[in-house]
């Protein structure tokens, strides 16, 4: 029974990825609170890679914001991204090298 659960889950955020990709242009993690890493590691690898947060905002100036998702969790974190255009988002992908900051996960929001 517990693995039909977390098959049907899996199942469920494949759709969902799916769905927010290929019509919103957007990307979520969909990692669980206990499998994000702890909201220290996080503000510190943010603030250690202020370079990379510059050049990402500058790629649409004032349309382009990175931050700390420090609300979702309690003690957890990810890197929240809002961008205003496909293009865009490719050429965030491109800097990042993949969907992750440094090992922290990214969610993309297209606004």
């Amino acid at each position: 029974m517990k693995g039909e659960l977390n098959e049907k889950a899996n199942s469920n955020h494949f759709v969902h990825r799916i769905i927010e990709n290929v019509l919103y242009d957007n990307y979520h993690h969909y990692l669980q609170c206990e499998e994000l890493p702890d909201l220290k590691t996080v503000e510190y690898k943010f603030s250690k890679y202020q370079d990379t947060v510059k050049q990402i905002e500058d790629l649409a100036e004032g349309l382009v914001t990175i931050q700390v998702d420090a609300d979702s969790c309690p003690g957890k974190g990810s890197i929240l991204i809002s961008y205003p255009s496909n293009a865009i988002r490719k050429q965030i992908e491109s800097i990042l090298g993949g969907k992750t900051f440094y090992g922290i996960p990214v969610t993309l929001i297209n606004q």
